[in-house]
């Protein structure tokens, strides 16, 4: 076990019962004021359609008493939902201050990150020193995973339930749906590829021996680096083109804290200790997937931004002809 995590008074787990009790009732109000602000907006709108939405034919006005008294109370739910919604947000953000400033009173900065802090170095033999994931991290990453597939789920499910209630024969229906079926592969793809990461997570391993560091990412083909070639955050390790977070958001190990200095950071160079920026670029220039894709759909959501704005024509003419393609 790793008595940093068990025995560290600043760590989540040893927060007082009111603390942990307000984190519950913040999560609380953020879920249920989410649903109820989708709900009642849907309400909102069904009560309140615009004029053009409605067909001339079929257009009816109600009683005026009917209509102003449901009109008042779609408001007053709307005004309730958000409001919910709002006291969760700022329970949630005053839990996080109230927390922040008790571990910062019990010494929390420095002990759980990462640095050019002087260890002691643990002998290496002929053979490689493998450093497998914390077994508390492993359970972390079996519940992220199911959490992750139930998530993948709804979203894939809410957006396809959306599309299917788009009616084809109103205006920009087509692109409704088109654009529909896009988020739908956006958040597909590469949801199902960090489930599968995740997946293999509790496997991987960091490899440690005089001449080189080995990363086994939990199916057997290690990757090589040149001890010069690996840099280090507070959270993050550079081996090769692969960011690995070795601490993570809470400042919980990923992998035994021992043994990650004994045999890795005691040996590396006070060159190696970069910030969490200059880390990511490094790892973008010597061609990291994931920083790549995202920098590329960055770069396509700024590019149609800049578009919109200068050439808006020329943006409606490529959506008209899109909806002239796919009729």
């Amino acid at each position: 076990m790793d008595t940093q995590t068990d025995e560290d008074p600043s760590h989540w787990s040893k927060a007082p019962i009111r603390t942990r009790f307000l984190a519950a009732l913040a999560l609380v109000g953020v879920i249920a004021g989410t649903g109820l602000v989708a709900h009642s907006s849907k309400d909102f709108f069904r009560v309140n359609p615009t004029q053009e939405a409605i067909p001339s034919k079929i257009r009816a006005d109600p009683p005026e008493q009917a209509s102003r008294q449901l009109d008042s109370r779609s408001h007053e739910w709307l005004y309730l939902s958000i409001s919910i919604l709002a006291g969760g947000v700022l329970l949630a953000c005053a839990v996080t201050i109230a927390e922040v400033r008790r571990k910062r009173r019990e010494g929390w900065a420095t002990p759980s990150l990462l640095g050019p802090i002087k260890h002691e170095k643990l002998p290496l033999g002929r053979e490689i020193v493998w450093i497998g994931v914390h077994p508390q991290a492993i359970k972390r990453f079996h519940l992220a995973y199911y959490f992750g597939i139930g998530m993948l789920v709804v979203a894939v499910a809410g957006i396809a339930l959306l599309a299917a209630r788009v009616d084809l024969d109103q205006p920009g229906g087509q692109i409704v749906r088109s654009i529909a079926l896009i988020c739908i592969v956006l958040i597909l793809v590469p949801g199902l590829w960090a489930l599968r990461a995740m997946k293999r997570s509790g496997a991987s391993k960091i490899g440690v021996r005089e001449s080189e560091i080995l990363f086994d990412p939990g199916f057997g083909a290690a990757e090589r680096s040149h001890w010069e070639d690996v840099r280090i955050s507070s959270t993050h390790l550079l081996l090769g083109k692969r960011v690995l977070t070795v601490i993570d958001q809470w400042r919980r190990p990923v992998f035994p804290r021992d043994q990650l200095n004994g045999f890795l950071l005691s040996r590396l160079s006070p060159q190696a200790s970069v910030s969490t920026q200059r880390l990511l670029l490094e790892a973008l220039r010597r061609g990291n997937p994931m920083l790549w894709s995202g920098a590329l759909l960055l770069g396509l959501y700024l590019g149609t931004i800049v578009l919109h704005e200068v050439a808006p024509d020329l943006l409606s003419g490529m959506i008209s002809e899109s909806i002239r393609a796919n009729k």
